[in-house]
C-alpha cells in the first residue's frame, strides 16, 4: 500500500500544476481590485493609493446635509464634516505608515 506522501506527490504531478496556475492567474486578475466583502479598502499600486469607501445611505445623507449646513455657515455642519475628514485622514495616515514600512512600494 502506498503511503500518503506518495499519493500526495502523484496527485500534485497530475493536477497540482494546473491548480497552481489557476490560483496565480486569479491573483493576477484581482491584485489591484478593492473588495467590499474581503475588507480590502485601500491598496497601493506603485506610488498611487486606491481607496474604496463603503458608506451606508444614511452616512451619505448625513455627509451631504453636513456639507450643506457648513456652506450656510452652520457650526454643526462644520463639526460633522471636520470629524469625518479627521477620521478619513487617520485612515490615510495608516496607509502611509504601511507603505513607509515596505521596500517594494
Amino acid at each position: 500500500m502506498e503511503n500518503f506522501e506518495d499519493i500526495w506527490n502523484d496527485w500534485l504531478e497530475a493536477v497540482g500544476v494546473d491548480i497552481d496556475c489557476e490560483v496565480e492567474e486569479s491573483f493576477e486578475r484581482s491584485q489591484f481590485m478593492l473588495d467590499m466583502d474581503d475588507g480590502t479598502h485601500a491598496q497601493w499600486r506603485e506610488s498611487q493609493l486606491g481607496v474604496l469607501l463603503i458608506l451606508s445611505r444614511e452616512e451619505v445623507e448625513e455627509l451631504v446635509i453636513a456639507r450643506a449646513l457648513a456652506k450656510q455657515g452652520e457650526i454643526e455642519g462644520w463639526i460633522a464634516m471636520t470629524s469625518w475628514v479627521m477620521g478619513f485622514t487617520t485612515f490615510l495616515d495608516q496607509c502611509l505608515t504601511y507603505v513607509e514600512d515596505r521596500d517594494d512600494l
